[in-house]
């Protein structure tokens, strides 16, 4: 193990998830310094860690596919992002603007809070980013500083929303976790889009909450963590992990009798090979339901098909 950096703002339930930067074998992450969100960036190792931007108008980070580029929000221009070159250390204002949705356009929406800070996630060219909300859902090129809205579907209570969203790694399929309303919202379901032909799916698996998605390198399974079943006090915080198929849109659970407590909070990794799945399994207090201890858990796979 190795020590990348500390966070100084933050408590245990609220830290928001660093990015990795493979070109520069670097994290970024944000934190609070002097009463104001920051981008800290730390190469490990003993070396100091780097206070890159301050102002920050919001905790989510992107990293480009390379791992030379994180895309972020200033506070003085929330709806424009901007990028940093972490080799260069420069960073650069993007040539567009993004929807800010007045507060009274959002009943048609289905919501009455908001908008939620926007979250990116990297196209696998590099060229093209996605940004959205609870308002909408953007693509942006960055190359000629063009954005088009991605439908992510119809419901019968307001607008669909994605919570996170990631891009296969062939850049076919997008796929989003959505919802519908404000927070505390009443489900999140799977949508799977074919940027080719434009079919949509949306796959809730049984459950009413899902959470962590990670894609396997060729793009063809997607993993998928499901609360088991949130009613039922005994199963409180206990996920159940999903293989679904990007193409049939066909899913079937993982290891069953494996109980993954608190798993799909802090999120679930496919290493590059294929051959390995990254996931927290931390030990719970028994008497409180609570974690006792952090921990990390490896899964061999056998055969990805």
């Amino acid at each position: 193990l190795q020590c990348y950096g500390e966070w100084h703002g933050f408590s245990a339930g609220f830290n928001p998830k660093p990015v990795w930067l493979a070109s520069g074998q670097a994290v970024a992450f944000t934190d609070i310094a002097d009463k104001q969100w920051v981008l800290r960036i730390s190469w490990g190792k003993g070396t100091a860690v780097k206070e890159a931007v301050t102002g920050l108008a919001s905790l989510y980070l992107a990293a480009s596919p390379d791992g030379r580029r994180v895309v972020f929000f200033p506070e003085a221009a929330k709806n424009q992002p901007q990028i940093f070159d972490v080799a260069q250390a420069q960073r650069q204002a993007l040539r567009f603007t993004l929807p800010l949705t007045p507060q009274q356009d959002l009943p048609a929406l289905g919501q009455r809070k908001g908008p939620t800070p926007y979250q990116a996630a990297w196209y696998p060219d590099g060229n093209r980013v996605a940004f959205y909300n609870d308002t909408g859902f953007y693509q942006a090129d960055l190359t000629t500083g063009q954005i088009c809205e991605v439908d992510l579907g119809p419901n019968a209570d307001g607008k669909r929303w994605a919570v996170d969203a990631r891009w296969s790694p062939d850049g076919r399929y997008l796929a989003a976790l959505t919802t519908v309303g404000d927070p505390i919202v009443r489900f999140i379901d799977l949508t799977l889009i074919d940027m080719n032909s434009g079919e949509r799916r949306h796959l809730d698996l049984g459950h009413q909450y899902l959470s962590a998605i990670a894609w396997s390198p060729n793009g063809h399974g997607l993993l998928v963590m499901a609360e088991a079943d949130q009613g039922n006090i005994s199963k409180a915080n206990q996920y159940n992990l999903y293989l679904v198929d990007s193409a049939t849109g066909d899913s079937r659970q993982l290891l069953s009798e494996y109980p993954f407590m608190f798993s799909g909070i802090y999120g679930i990794a496919w290493s590059p090979t294929g051959r390995e799945i990254a996931l927290a399994c931390p030990t719970v207090e028994p008497a409180y339901g609570t974690i006792a201890e952090g921990r990390v858990c490896i899964i061999s796979v056998e055969a990805e098909r």
